[in-house]
């Protein structure tokens, strides 16, 4: 985890130098590319699930949106997720959400054939049940 995160900070901090001065659509493109990348890199295995694992993720992101935007005047923290919803940017929590679930989902329906599904997913057997007619 821990190299997952310099290695993002060290790439973002390396945009912060070089696009100061470009658009936000440049810069914004340039970090999906090159830094939400490295944070989303085969996350369905390596998910992190304790909260201060989460947290690190997100404040990258959230240095991200600001450099993006330019904007580091508000330091609330309600400020940086109307900054992320105004550059169309879901929580990196959401996403790999998102990503576990449409990864099951094409395993479930055999779109990946490399995965035998029938090794981690059994169906249940149905339980009948035999209702007596009223009389």
């Amino acid at each position: 985890m821990s190299t997952i995160t310099k290695t993002a900070n060290s790439t973002l901090g390396f945009l912060r130098r070089n696009i100061r001065r470009c658009p936000i659509n440049s810069k914004r493109t340039a970090y999906i590319a090159l830094v939400r990348a490295v944070l989303e890199y085969g996350a369905i295995v390596w998910d992190p699930y304790h909260r201060g694992d989460i947290d690190k993720l997100e404040q990258i992101q959230h240095r991200a949106a600001r450099f993006i935007t330019g904007d580091y005047r508000s330091i609330h923290p309600g400020s940086v997720t109307t900054i992320l919803t105004n550059l169309n940017l879901d929580t990196l929590d959401n996403r790999r959400r998102d990503q576990r679930l449409n990864f099951m989902y094409r395993t479930v329906k055999g779109s990946i054939p490399a995965l035998p599904t029938e090794t981690f997913f059994r169906p249940q057997k149905t339980i009948k049940r035999h209702i007596k007619p009223k009389h």
